[in-house]
């Protein structure tokens, strides 16, 4: 089972929010990052993949802008029979739709997850870039014991430590504490440049409108001095 695309329709701080993830590519990586600011619903989106997995819980925490009998989630996912689109409202029975709205057999999601339960799903393939990044740094130190490393080989997670260091080399050249040479330092110092130019250029309102004053003077000089010319 793959998440092609993840309906955040009434959900959280979110409305008709689709993340959507496309269709698996043929011939490169089927990897993605999330990423955004503090509270930008990173979070947010995570939980609500897992409500979609496994139910909307009793006493949810995401219906403080939907109040519970309009929390709406929805997806489409690539099965093996091909994409399946589902959606997923809160209630105590049927709360697993299909495209239709009509009720839909739970055992398809739980048959595609392997039976794992939400903790254990959460633990196994939900990670975020805080267990991600502990996770490597534990492998590249070699304080992960064997079964560890040998889940991460199985499943397919050893290559992250490649993704990462690609994408925090992404980072580092954009801004790095102590470094002169990122992107952010370089826009720094042109920001700085420009602000002096500005300020060399720059004069007060009293400054431009004495020079106005002077230019007139100066006007009215030049002419008199042509007429007495003529």
């Amino acid at each position: 089972m793959r998440l092609r695309r993840l309906d955040l329709v009434r959900y959280g701080h979110f409305t008709d929010f689709v993340l959507d993830l496309g269709e698996r590519p043929a011939k490169t990586s089927d990897f993605h990052i999330v990423y955004g600011p503090n509270e930008a619903g990173k979070s947010t989106a995570f939980e609500g993949y897992l409500d979609f997995l496994f139910g909307i819980p009793a006493r949810s925490g995401y219906n403080f802008l939907h109040d519970y009998n309009s929390m709406r989630l929805g997806a489409c996912l690539d099965m093996e029979s091909g994409p399946l689109d589902l959606i997923r409202i809160k209630k105590m029975r049927n709360d697993l739709l299909d495209a239709q709205e009509n009720p839909a057999n739970g055992a398809l999601l739980s048959q595609a997850i392997g039976g794992l339960s939400r903790e254990e799903y959460r633990a196994m393939f939900s990670l975020d870039d805080v267990t991600i990044e502990a996770g490597g740094n534990d492998i590249l130190s070699s304080k992960g014991n064997l079964g560890e490393l040998l889940f991460s080989a199985a499943s397919g997670l050893s290559e992250l430590g490649n993704i990462l260091t690609a994408a925090k080399a992404e980072a580092d050249s954009f801004h790095k504490k102590s470094a002169k040479k990122t992107q952010l330092a370089e826009a720094r110092r042109e920001l700085k440049s420009l602000a002096q130019a500005l300020k060399e250029i720059d004069m007060d309102a009293g400054r431009y409108k004495a020079l106005l004053k002077a230019q007139k003077r100066a006007q009215e000089k030049h002419d008199q001095a042509k007429a007495a010319c003529d």
